[in-house]
């Protein structure tokens, strides 16, 4: 949590098991605080599942040895230690708010 408020004990999550988050069946979710739960509403937010940005795969390393990247690619049977480099633009950065603490939006750092 981000805040004035975050200090407060009874507005801490309590973190200390998973899942930390449930989902009923109307799909609200459910954090559980030191002194009760949080519920927030995705669909309340208004907020639209968004396509995901292109990637652009940059590089290709397999056992440490880079890979030329073709429009196909084979690996071999037990191929380990696979890094691929990529790249994708953000097209949207967040802002935050806690809705019983804050008065305004806070933008990330």
């Amino acid at each position: 949590m981000v805040g004035r408020q975050a200090r407060r004990r009874d507005a801490l999550t309590n973190g200390g098991g998973q899942p930390a988050c449930l989902r009923d069946a109307d799909g609200t979710l459910c954090f559980p605080l030191i002194s009760g739960f949080a519920q927030i509403d995705p669909l309340a937010l208004g907020l639209r599942r968004a396509q995901a940005p292109p990637v652009r795969i940059q590089s290709l390393d397999v056992g440490g040895h880079s890979v030329p990247l073709t429009a196909e690619l084979h690996l071999p049977p037990h191929s380990h230690d696979i890094e691929v480099g990529f790249t994708a633009i953000n097209l949207r950065q967040p802002a935050l708010r806690v809705a019983a603490m804050e008065r305004q939006h806070i933008e990330p750092p």
